[in-house]
């Protein structure tokens, strides 16, 4: 992938924090997750140190689960894209890994 100057202050380092990304991000990672079926997300969330009652609530009352456990995590100290990866591969969603190379931050 080539990339031009102006673009490089967008792209995601591993040291970045989650919540800079974009929320159509947050979305589609979300999705990606909880779409290969419901044990996903919920691996990913216990991956990630998510409490177990927020699991708990976010899989009885949200549509997109995935997406909003993603949201809760990224309140915690310490959620980086770094530690999302990690936990993607430790799931083998190498196919997830490789979406959100492709992600930008927000401004």
């Amino acid at each position: 992938m080539e990339v031009s100057a102006d673009d490089e202050q967008y792209l995601i380092g591993e040291s970045e924090h989650v919540d800079r990304l974009r929320e159509c991000d947050v979305r589609r990672l979300g999705v990606l997750v909880a779409d290969s079926g419901l044990s996903d997300w919920k691996t990913l969330a216990a991956l990630l140190g998510v409490d177990n009652a927020d699991v708990r609530f976010v899989e009885v009352t949200r549509p997109l689960p995935g997406e909003e456990m993603l949201k809760l995590w990224r309140r915690k100290e310490g959620s980086t894209i770094r530690v999302l990866r990690q936990a993607l591969r430790d799931m083998h969603r190498d196919d997830v890994v490789r979406q959100l190379d492709y992600m930008r931050l927000s401004t």
